[in-house]
């Protein structure tokens, strides 16, 4: 699977997640969104979609993927 496949697929997941109001998994793909965006070179967006996931996360309790999107930050900005 390339990246772009990988990208799409993720984006899928998030958009489905989204729709049917599933906040955590949303945010926990987000989460998976940012790495795959570190990854590929795009450090930017992988801190975007970083910020949106603690948006979601902070949003509906969920405390576990705040604690990962936090290590997410400093693994990509290190």
């Amino acid at each position: 699977m390339t990246g772009r496949q990988a990208r799409e697929r993720l984006t899928e997941s998030v958009t489905l997640r989204r729709e049917i109001g599933f906040r955590p998994g949303e945010a926990a793909g987000l989460v998976a969104l940012a790495y795959l965006s570190a990854e590929t070179g795009d450090r930017a967006a992988a801190l975007h979609h970083l910020d949106e996931a603690q948006s979601v996360a902070e949003g509906c309790g969920a405390k576990a993927v705040s604690g990962w999107i936090e290590h997410a930050r400093t693994l990509i900005r290190s």
